[in-house]
């Protein structure tokens, strides 16, 4: 695993050079072993490197976050319209903006469980959010 949320961390860094660093309340340094612990007992969320994140609750995968490499294989679906078509109209959507500037858009399938990030400025595909994970929004 490459990063991992958990209830015991209250802050967190990364550098190139030293990967993810976690931290407790008090500022003391959590090692990487005892965060992953913590949110497979506790619920969290652990990120692989290959571009795949698990949200994790009761001691289960209930949930499956798809990004980075893994989304090229949409990489055919250009312009919003055409993503709408490809998955079908969702139950919910918001739009996403900052500064009065279209980013992008969060689609809800709620049957589906499943949520997909439509990424505005680059014309692409940035995120599936599979399982019980719908509560996740940027």
């Amino acid at each position: 695993m490459q990063q991992a949320r958990a209830q015991i961390v209250h802050s967190s860094s990364w550098t190139a050079q030293d990967g993810a660093e976690y931290f407790d309340e008090s500022g003391a340094r959590i090692p990487f072993q005892e965060v992953v612990g913590s949110a497979l007992s506790y619920g969290g969320t652990l990120n692989s490197e290959g571009s795949l994140g698990f949200h994790i609750a009761d001691g289960r995968v209930i949930g499956v976050a798809v990004y980075g490499h893994h989304l090229q294989c949409f990489g055919y679906i250009k312009d919003h319209d055409h993503l709408l078509r490809e998955f079908g109209e969702p139950d919910r959507s918001v739009t996403v903006e900052a500064y009065g500037d279209l980013m992008g858009y969060e689609h809800f399938y709620t049957a589906a469980e499943k949520v997909v990030h439509w990424d505005s400025g680059r014309n692409r595909v940035s995120l599936i959010l599979l399982g019980k994970v719908a509560h996740v929004t940027t």
